[in-house]
């Protein structure tokens, strides 16, 4: 099943568990109002007919709210992402940026490129969370204060583990600082990281190298790249 499908269906189901307390009947809902709901258009649907993919989805809906799937209101994970860059002269090869590959067995994207970062733990803020994962993954440990947040990363269907949003941060390290990048604490989950030049960017997993080019734009305009 794809993943635009499971969303159509989430969200049907999360829009039904809100209208149990507005006393709104359930099996009084019109094809066309499931449709809409779950947001399809129903010219797609031609082959099966939209009545009949609208009972579909109506019965998936169903079957995810009984196992406790949904919330009255919808529920997402959120991550951090960190985008490191190193400034380096020209002949020396141009800026750089750290990268790690990710090395979790079953995990999405598994032995590609990625940048730093992870899933937040509880009660964790968002700087203290970029933090934690940069050094545990690089060995690198940058001081709070010295990361920019950039954005927040939204696109539904950026994560094939479900809605998953990610805050990206930015920061500029030193020399001394890009020398002592070690690599993950527990190498299952990073088995390597390295720096890699801005202008030769390996292909990098999820949405990450959207991620690292508005961390570049963001940073320039604030003036913290020089």
């Amino acid at each position: 099943m794809s993943r635009r499908h499971n969303l159509m269906v989430e969200q049907l189901a999360t829009h039904i568990v809100r209208e149990f307390g507005a006393g709104r009947g359930m099996r009084s809902w019109l094809p066309e109002e499931v449709l809409e709901t779950a947001g399809v258009d129903p010219t797609q649907y031609t082959v099966v007919g939209p009545d009949a993919f609208a009972n579909q989805l109506w019965q998936e809906a169903l079957a995810m709210m009984a196992k406790g799937h949904v919330y009255q209101y919808a529920k997402a994970d959120h991550t951090v992402d960190a985008v490191v860059f190193h400034m380096r002269p020209q002949e020396a090869g141009g800026p750089q940026f750290l990268a790690v590959r990710r090395g979790r067995t079953g995990d999405p994207h598994e032995d590609e490129w990625a940048l730093p970062g992870g899933f937040m733990d509880p009660g964790e803020r968002l700087v203290t969370s970029v933090r934690r994962e940069l050094k545990e993954e690089t060995g690198l440990d940058v001081p709070e204060d010295r990361f920019d947040q950039i954005k927040t990363h939204d696109e539904p269907d950026r994560d094939p583990r479900g809605r998953v949003l990610s805050t990206s941060f930015g920061v500029v390290v030193t020399d001394r600082e890009a020398a002592t990048t070690t690599g993950a604490e527990e190498k299952a989950e990073s088995p390597e990281c390295r720096w890699w030049p801005l202008s030769s960017s390996p292909k990098l997993a999820f949405d990450h190298s959207l991620i690292l080019h508005n961390a570049w734009a963001v940073l320039m305009l604030k003036g913290v790249l020089e």
